[in-house]
């Protein structure tokens, strides 16, 4: 999504999701590693998540997303993206899923968001999150195929 938001991959773009199949791989993958572009960094943090705010207010005034995978009240892990910040709290976006993975009944397509510290973060910590940094783009580049 990350690369999508950045305009580093075309919106129809699932070389990554297909290879890793919803697999739960975390962020291992990514860890260090550039992709078109943008180079993703592991980071942990644990209550009362100071750091996590921090940076994630200080990418969010940069126009960059966190990347926050949270442990879900059933047990699994979620991937979100952090997409507005608040004095209080941040708002996360993600594409919603039952309760064995699958994309949910109401569609694939059907966008789920909740306040990341009052709705999951603060009921099951730690957690691991994933920010990055964008290599310049050439102005009459178009997004990678």
């Amino acid at each position: 999504m990350i690369l999508k938001l950045h305009n580093r991959v075309p919106i129809d773009f699932t070389a990554l999701q297909d290879k890793h199949q919803s697999l739960n791989v975390g962020f291992e993958p990514f860890d260090g590693n550039t992709l078109y572009g943008i180079t993703f960094h592991q980071q942990s943090d644990s209550l009362p998540f100071e750091k996590m705010r921090s940076d994630i207010t200080h990418e969010s005034s940069d126009g960059r997303f966190v990347v926050v995978s949270t442990r879900e009240p059933d047990g699994n892990y979620h991937i979100w993206i952090a997409t507005e910040v608040s004095p209080t709290d941040v708002r996360a976006s993600s594409k919603r899923f039952d309760e064995t993975g699958k994309a949910s009944p109401k569609g694939p397509d059907t966008t789920v968001e909740i306040l990341l510290f009052q709705d999951r973060l603060n009921h099951c910590p730690p957690t691991l999150y994933l920010t990055y940094t964008v290599a310049p783009q050439a102005a009459d580049s178009k997004p990678a195929c």
